[in-house]
């Protein structure tokens, strides 16, 4: 006789383990299958920035829920996700002043401590720091980081110890269909059965759904992410800074690291194998470190300590797919975050929770992600978004 489950989810990165743990605590009776480790896609290989600062009013929103519960993960959760506040400085040119000044003013209005800074004002929070085609600066002091890895598991232990199971290195084959809804997985040990699919395989979603028809409009990118040594002389780390003028990122990573990455989604080589290991080219490292050289040109010293490709399964406007399928019931989706995911992901384990066991999400709306959109020409477009960095 097949296995049956309430929900059965396809994906153990952090998006699939933390809806896992929303849908167990409700009294879903809940499989959660990973093809390969936790965290061993997507999430591993992210740099686990958690910030708040968004062109979206909902999105912002659902950052500032996100990131409350990081900062008391163990007493909501259980377990370490590794957070620490580290601050986040977002960069932008002179074009986006107003936009800049009209984000912070919606971030405050939403309760979320953030300020804007002219670059003048950026050396009473990073000295080291060059402004050099800086129009003005948002400043959010209680951002930081977390741990991928210690976050996912901490989550598949917490859906583990409210019933649910876990199984790695558990490929699905494909989605079962009597034809009018879908009815479970094919696995390698065999059919399984349940009430709803929920599929949360990051890029792979794509193969997973296009023998039923559904077409998922996602891109896999893979971004590169250099680490590198600090001189000696350089002092205290420096905050996690979005330079959204020159397209780079800068996080601190313990007292002497920094990790170097880029702030465009699509500021990469898009690869249809994205999933596989590979290492960044070296003139993606060397553009990486040019960047970070213009905004600390103080940093001569620093050197190269080893990099990875990061993976970002991106839409056409960067936002994620989520919720039911329109044509197909028994199945839903969580897929496209576009290099965005890791930070919402306490928030999206409960809107997917929601909207698979009572038809709809609470507090944010996952209509708003809907994969309708895309059909039905309605793009999430912000109401003050940024220029697009130069890219050098």
């Amino acid at each position: 006789m097949a296995e049956s489950f309430d929900v059965v989810v396809i994906g153990g990165g952090v998006t699939g383990a933390s809806a896992a743990w929303q849908l167990a605590r409700r009294r879903a009776r809940v499989l959660l299958l990973e093809r390969d480790q936790l965290a061993s896609g997507g999430t591993g290989r992210s740099t686990a920035v958690i910030r708040t600062h968004y062109t979206h009013e909902l999105l912002a929103r659902m950052a500032l829920e996100a990131r409350r519960l990081f900062e008391n993960f163990n007493d909501v959760v259980g377990g370490d996700c590794g957070f620490r506040k580290t601050g986040f400085l977002v960069l932008s040119r002179p074009a986006d002043r107003d936009a800049t000044a009209a984000n912070v003013a919606m971030h405050r209005r939403l309760g979320i401590e953030a300020a804007v800074m002219a670059p003048h004002e950026l050396r009473e929070i990073e000295p080291r720091l060059a402004t050099d085609q800086v129009g003005a600066a948002a400043w959010e002091p209680n951002s930081g980081v977390a741990d991928p890895h210690g976050t996912t598991a901490a989550f598949a232990a917490a859906a583990r110890r409210h019933g649910a199971q876990v199984r790695t290195e558990a490929p699905v084959a494909g989605l079962t269909s009597d034809g009018q809804r879908v009815t479970g997985v094919a696995s390698a040990g065999g059919a399984i059965s349940a009430g709803t699919v929920l599929v949360a395989a990051g890029f792979a979603s794509r193969e997973l759904l296009r023998p039923l028809g559904v077409q998922l409009p996602l891109t896999p990118v893979r971004h590169p992410v250099a680490v590198i040594r600090r001189s000696a002389a350089f002092g205290r780390p420096h905050p996690i800074i979005s330079d959204r003028v020159l397209g780079g990122y800068y996080m601190p990573e313990g007292r002497q690291l920094s990790l170097l990455g880029t702030t465009a989604p699509f500021d990469g080589v898009v690869d249809e194998d994205v999933h596989a290991d590979r290492q960044p080219a070296r003139a993606e490292l060397e553009r990486l470190g040019s960047r970070f050289m213009r905004r600390f040109p103080a940093e001569g010293a620093a050197y190269y300590v080893r990099g990875w490709t990061g993976v970002y399964d991106c839409t056409p406007d960067l936002q994620p797919i989520l919720g039911a399928v329109p044509g197909l019931d028994g199945v839903q989706v969580a897929a496209g975050f576009s290099g965005h995911g890791f930070k919402l992901s306490p928030v999206i384990g409960e809107m997917l929770a929601e909207s698979v066991l009572e038809g709809s999400a609470g507090r944010f709306d996952t209509g708003f992600f809907s994969l309708a959109r895309f059909t039905e020409q309605r793009p999430i477009v912000a109401a003050h978004a940024y220029s697009v960095p130069t890219l050098g």
